[in-house]
Protein backbone atom coordinates (compact mmCIF):
# COMPACT_ATOMS: atom_id res chain seq x y z
CA UNK A 1 0.00 0.00 0.00
CA UNK A 2 1.52 3.41 -1.05
CA UNK A 3 1.91 5.80 1.85
CA UNK A 4 -0.24 8.95 1.46
CA UNK A 5 1.30 12.63 1.23
CA UNK A 6 -0.07 14.97 3.89
CA UNK A 7 -1.35 17.16 0.70
CA UNK A 8 -3.53 13.93 0.08
CA UNK A 9 -4.82 13.28 3.48
CA UNK A 10 -6.15 16.94 4.36
CA UNK A 11 -7.68 16.62 0.61
CA UNK A 12 -9.38 13.49 1.84
CA UNK A 13 -10.18 14.16 5.38
CA UNK A 14 -10.62 18.28 5.44
CA UNK A 15 -11.20 18.20 9.15
CA UNK A 16 -7.54 16.70 10.26
CA UNK A 17 -6.13 20.28 9.11
CA UNK A 18 -8.12 21.52 12.16
CA UNK A 19 -7.38 19.04 14.37
CA UNK A 20 -3.74 19.41 13.56
CA UNK A 21 -3.81 23.13 14.54
CA UNK A 22 -6.11 22.44 17.77
CA UNK A 23 -3.28 20.06 18.76
CA UNK A 24 -0.52 22.60 18.12
CA UNK A 25 -2.60 25.34 19.62
CA UNK A 26 -3.30 23.16 22.85
CA UNK A 27 0.30 21.68 23.23
CA UNK A 28 -0.59 18.14 22.59
CA UNK A 29 1.34 17.61 19.40
CA UNK A 30 2.81 14.13 20.79
CA UNK A 31 2.43 12.06 23.65
CA UNK A 32 5.51 11.01 25.71
CA UNK A 33 7.06 8.07 25.40
CA UNK A 34 6.03 7.17 29.34
CA UNK A 35 2.62 7.87 28.05
CA UNK A 36 2.47 5.28 25.12
CA UNK A 37 4.12 3.07 27.82
CA UNK A 38 1.33 3.74 30.37
CA UNK A 39 -1.09 3.41 27.26
CA UNK A 40 -0.16 0.01 25.72
CA UNK A 41 -0.05 -1.95 29.31
CA UNK A 42 -3.59 -0.17 30.07
CA UNK A 43 -4.47 -1.99 26.49
CA UNK A 44 -2.81 -4.82 27.39
CA UNK A 45 -4.27 -5.06 31.04
CA UNK A 46 -7.86 -4.69 29.85
CA UNK A 47 -7.61 -7.13 27.11
CA UNK A 48 -6.00 -9.58 29.37
CA UNK A 49 -8.72 -9.03 31.87
CA UNK A 50 -11.60 -9.42 29.51
CA UNK A 51 -9.97 -12.70 27.66
CA UNK A 52 -10.00 -10.29 24.40
CA UNK A 53 -7.44 -10.16 21.74
CA UNK A 54 -5.97 -7.23 20.61
CA UNK A 55 -6.36 -6.73 16.67
CA UNK A 56 -3.91 -8.72 15.10
CA UNK A 57 -2.98 -7.34 11.61
CA UNK A 58 -2.37 -3.58 13.02
CA UNK A 59 -1.91 -4.15 16.76
CA UNK A 60 -2.39 -1.29 19.30
CA UNK A 61 0.50 0.98 18.48
CA UNK A 62 -1.69 2.40 15.93
CA UNK A 63 -4.81 2.83 17.92
CA UNK A 64 -2.34 4.43 20.38
CA UNK A 65 -1.15 6.64 18.12
CA UNK A 66 -4.72 7.99 16.97
CA UNK A 67 -6.05 8.41 20.34
CA UNK A 68 -3.29 10.66 21.63
CA UNK A 69 -3.24 12.38 18.56
CA UNK A 70 -6.74 13.52 18.47
CA UNK A 71 -7.29 12.84 22.63
CA UNK A 72 -10.27 10.44 22.07
CA UNK A 73 -11.45 7.44 20.55
CA UNK A 74 -10.09 7.43 17.01
CA UNK A 75 -13.18 5.90 15.40
CA UNK A 76 -15.96 7.72 17.48
CA UNK A 77 -14.96 11.59 19.16
CA UNK A 78 -18.02 11.13 21.79
CA UNK A 79 -16.22 8.25 22.92
CA UNK A 80 -12.99 10.09 25.37
CA UNK A 81 -11.41 7.21 26.48
CA UNK A 82 -9.65 3.79 24.96
CA UNK A 83 -10.87 1.41 26.16
CA UNK A 84 -14.14 2.97 26.31
CA UNK A 85 -17.11 1.70 28.28
CA UNK A 86 -18.72 0.31 25.25
CA UNK A 87 -15.83 -2.09 24.65
CA UNK A 88 -17.69 -5.02 26.23
CA UNK A 89 -20.61 -4.90 24.89
CA UNK A 90 -19.88 -4.44 21.81
CA UNK A 91 -17.55 -7.62 22.06
CA UNK A 92 -20.48 -9.57 23.20
CA UNK A 93 -22.70 -8.67 20.52
CA UNK A 94 -20.76 -7.98 17.41
CA UNK A 95 -17.11 -10.17 18.04
CA UNK A 96 -15.41 -6.83 18.12
CA UNK A 97 -16.06 -3.48 19.57
CA UNK A 98 -16.59 -0.42 16.98
CA UNK A 99 -12.78 0.49 16.31
CA UNK A 100 -11.65 -3.60 15.62
CA UNK A 101 -8.95 -2.79 18.41
CA UNK A 102 -10.71 -5.59 20.93
CA UNK A 103 -11.97 -8.69 19.67
CA UNK A 104 -13.75 -11.68 21.49
CA UNK A 105 -11.37 -14.41 19.86
CA UNK A 106 -8.83 -14.43 17.63
CA UNK A 107 -11.09 -16.79 15.38
CA UNK A 108 -13.74 -14.18 14.99
CA UNK A 109 -11.02 -11.90 13.85
CA UNK A 110 -9.98 -14.74 11.03
CA UNK A 111 -13.79 -14.99 9.72
CA UNK A 112 -14.54 -11.46 9.66
CA UNK A 113 -11.67 -10.94 7.62
CA UNK A 114 -12.28 -14.19 5.70
CA UNK A 115 -16.12 -12.60 4.72
CA UNK A 116 -14.96 -9.26 3.73
CA UNK A 117 -12.37 -10.09 1.40
CA UNK A 118 -14.96 -12.62 -0.06
CA UNK A 119 -17.22 -10.14 -0.45
CA UNK A 120 -15.02 -7.18 -1.53
CA UNK A 121 -15.07 -4.71 1.98
CA UNK A 122 -12.71 -3.74 3.36
CA UNK A 123 -11.67 -2.31 6.78
CA UNK A 124 -11.20 1.01 5.14
CA UNK A 125 -14.55 0.98 3.37
CA UNK A 126 -16.48 0.67 6.37
CA UNK A 127 -15.16 4.47 7.72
Amino acid sequence: MAKLTEKQLFEMFPDLRGLRQLRKTFGNERASKAEYQKKRRELCDFAQAHNLVIHPGKGYDYYIESFFMFNCCPCDKTRLACPCEQVIEEVAREGRCKCRLFWRSYNDFKETMIKEIEGGESETDRG
